[in-house]
This record gives structure tokens, sequence and C-alpha cells, in this order.
């Protein structure tokens, strides 16, 4: 009997036990978590579980009734702010295998009275990849039916995944100090491709273009022999002057960079003109053309010009050495102006040409002619017959002066000789020649004639 009696007991309190648990699972209000993510950052929220309110819903209706849509503690009514405003996600009667359906809703609507209603709802979300809705999986829902915010496999779609391909649309901050990196050194075709450090590197030591006039590029800085050549590139480098193989001052910077071997790049000096010192002066210079000085030039070696002019507010030397002679060839014009003369020292030789103002010559000269100079001749014949005097008269040009003048006939003799020669006024010479029986010998005169 008391074995009977024991079963019993074991009996009901095992369907104690049983219907507790039925009971309580059947009314517990156990919370789910769910994540919302917005342009505020990732959301997430916990709900008590909800039921369906009046008549349920349809399989097309686009709102979900709810008695209510509150925090775990019943507190707190939840609203899209909580899913920052974007999405939530949540399953109709979630334990059913043939009536679980999953949603989408983007709005709530809170009621005074406690209830609340789901908008932009998108129902018979699949429940594998693709995961997009279909109606095939919509169905109908009675009042009372659970409804819970859930982890669907749409809601995992809003998060990365290291194995899929994913497009991040917002800000993503690494610290400093954990950098994201590759496992390697890949090969970068795409343009919108993040480079590594190194290929940056790469870039900057060989990845630009080669420089042209027109591009710029890679260059390679020139030694001073490369930049004194024509040498113009280096394995499609172009050569480029340096700054430090340059100067305006020659000899001392120079010197100091290595002595009279080195070549420089010659720049001006601050008044735009260049160091007389580049000119080696113990070289031979040869000019060409039309060369004018208007300083003082000064040379101790032998100088050829085609053209000299010599003229200035000073006096104006041309010298040789002590023991030299001062040679000018071709056209040379020498002017002093109203205070000064032009002074030429040494021996100097002027072929055929015309000297202004006051020459003072200190040595001999050769061919100096005045201004103006002219020479007159007038040739006439000895008397046939008996010896007699003939006269020969040499006339000026208009407006000339005559300075000087001569003869040209036969040898003197008993028969022959010239019997005077001189300026009969200032613009005539004559001649006196006393000639002989022949009558084919002739007598000539000559005048000297310059401007006055």
């Amino acid at each position: 009997m008391t074995d009977i009696l024991k079963e019993i007991g074991v009996i009901i309190i095992s369907t104690i036990v049983t219907l507790s648990g039925f009971v309580g699972g059947f009314f517990q209000q156990e919370p789910f978590v769910e994540v919302g993510r917005g342009s505020d950052g990732t959301c997430f929220v916990s709900a008590r579980v909800s039921r369906l309110s009046g008549a349920g819903v349809s399989a097309s209706q686009s709102t979900i009734n709810l008695q209510s849509f509150v925090t775990p503690n019943n507190s707190l009514a939840i609203t899209m702010t909580d899913f920052c405003n974007t999405v939530g996600y949540g399953v109709i009667d979630p334990t059913s295998s043939s009536k679980k359906e999953l949603v989408s809703f983007t709005g709530i609507t809170q009621s005074a009275d406690g209830t609340a209603q789901l908008t932009g709802v998108v129902r018979g979300l699949g429940f594998t990849q693709p995961y997009t809705a279909s109606t095939t999986l919509q169905t109908a829902h009675s009042g009372g039916s659970r409804f819970v915010i859930s982890n669907t496999p749409q809601f995992y779609t809003q998060f990365t995944a290291n194995e899929n391909t994913e497009t991040i649309d917002d800000v993503w901050t690494f610290s400093s100090t954990t950098q994201p990196v590759y496992d390697g050194s890949p090969s970068f075709t795409n343009d919108l491709s993040l480079i590594t450090k190194k290929y940056a590197d790469d870039l900057a030591n060989q990845g630009a273009a080669t420089s042209t006039e027109s591009t710029g590029g890679i260059v390679e800085l020139a030694t001073r022999t490369e930049g004194a050549s024509t040498t113009p590139t280096t394995t499609n480098k172009p050569l480029v002057l340096q700054a430090q193989h340059g100067t305006s001052t020659p000899g001392v910077n120079i010197t100091t960079a290595g002595g009279t071997g080195e070549t420089y790049v010659v720049w001006s000096e601050d008044d735009g003109k260049l160091n007389r010192g580049w000119i080696d002066d113990t070289e031979a210079i040869t000019f060409t053309g039309l060369n004018q000085w208007s300083g003082g030039a000064s040379t101790t070696a032998y100088s050829i010009l085609d053209t000299l002019f010599v003229g200035r507010t000073a006096s104006s030397s041309i010298q040789g050495d002590t023991t030299g002679t001062s040679t000018i060839q071709g056209y040379l014009t020498v002017s002093g102006n109203t205070n000064s003369s032009s002074t030429i020292s040494s021996n100097l030789d002027i072929s055929g040409q015309t000297i202004t103002n006051t020459l003072s010559v200190t040595g001999t000269t050769t061919n100096v002619i005045a201004h103006g100079y002219e020479r007159i001749t007038n040739t006439g014949n000895l008397n046939g017959g008996s010896p007699a005097t003939v006269t020969i008269t040499v006339d000026c040009s208009p407006g000339r002066i005559v300075i000087s003048g001569g003869f040209n006939g036969p040898a003197t003799s008993v028969e022959y000789g010239a019997t005077d020669s001189y300026p009969s006024d200032k613009d005539t010479w004559t001649v006196l020649y006393h000639g002989g029986n022949s009558t084919s010998d002739t007598i000539t005169a000559y005048a000297i004639c310059v401007n006055p």
C-alpha cells in the first residue's frame, strides 16, 4: 500500500511540474535583441514579446497592429529612433513550423492606449540567400499571434563578414596604432583601390613619367661635366642644372668648391651684368662685326680689329708698347670732344682714313690724310723747236685750298729743267719748266688740296 501511494505521489508531482513548465512557457514574455543601423551609428534594441491585436493580419496586409511594443521592463515605448531611423526586423509566429513569417518595418506609431502599429512593412522575407521577399512566404495570422523583433538573416546583412564582398557606406576610423594592412604586396589595377605604403614609395621613386618641356616628371641632376656638355638625357631622365654649380662671382666661389678645374654656370650680378672676371684676358680673342667700347679699353697683347671707334668725353688713347707699332687697318674714326684731344702714341699707320678735330701723333706717321684731301694733276707738252719755258698750272676743286704741289718731267739737263714750282694763289699750284726741241716730251704738275 505504501509503495502504491509513493507512485501516486510521484505522478502528481511530475504532473504539477509539467503543468507549471507549460503555463510558465505559455505566458513567458522573453526579450529579444535586434540591431538597427543609421546615420547616428549602430543601434541595438531589446523588446518584450508582443502579440497581434484585433483579428490579426491578412496575407497581404502592409501594417501590423500590436497589443504593445515596449522594452523588456515594460517601461519604454519603442520608436524608430531606437532603430537609428532605418529599419527593424521581426518574426510573426516564431515557433510555428507552418506559419512562421519574417518581416521588416520602417515606421512605428505608438498610441495613447498602449497599442502600437508597425508601418512600411515588407512581408514574406526569404529564409535563405538572397533573403528577398516572396508572396509565397506571406501568410495570414490570427489575433493574439506572437510577434518578436529578431536577428533575421536580413538583419545580419547590415554587418560585414571577412569572406564577403562588402560595401561600407559610412566612415570607419582606425586607430593610428592599429592600421589596416594587407597580408602581402598586391598589384593595383583599380583606380579606387587603397594602395600600400611600399607601393606609394615605389611610385615616388620611379613611378612618374619622364619630364619633358610640356610635362612634369622625373629628372636627374646634372654633374658639372654633363651641364657643360650637350648631353640631353640619361636613360629616360632629362638632366637639369643645379644651383650649386652656378655663381655670379668667379674666383673665390670656384676655389672654395674645388679649384680652377671645375666648370660653372655663369650668373649675372645684381645689376644684370656679367662680372668681367669671367673673361680670360690671356686668351686670344677675335672680334667680328661692329664693336664699340664706351669706357676705357686697354690691352697689352696684339689685337686685330676690323672696325674701331674711339670716342669718349675724356681723351682717347691708342698706344703700342715701347718697342712695337700700333697699326690700324680698315675703317678708323678717332674723335675727341671740344674739351680734349685724341692722342695716339708710338708709330701709327693709317691708310685712306679721315681724322676730325685735333690729332696729336708722337712718333712717325705714314699716309696721314687731312680732311677733304685731294690730289689734282695737269700735264702739258714741251715746246718743239727752239728751247723755251713752259708754264703748267693746277687748280683745286671749288672750296678747297692748295697746301702743296710738285711736278714730274724729263731729267734735268742743259736743255731741260724746272725754273720754279710754287702756289701762285690759295687754290692754284704753278710749275715753270724749260723745255728743249723734242715735241714728244711732257711735264705734269701736281697740287695737294684740302678743305680750309
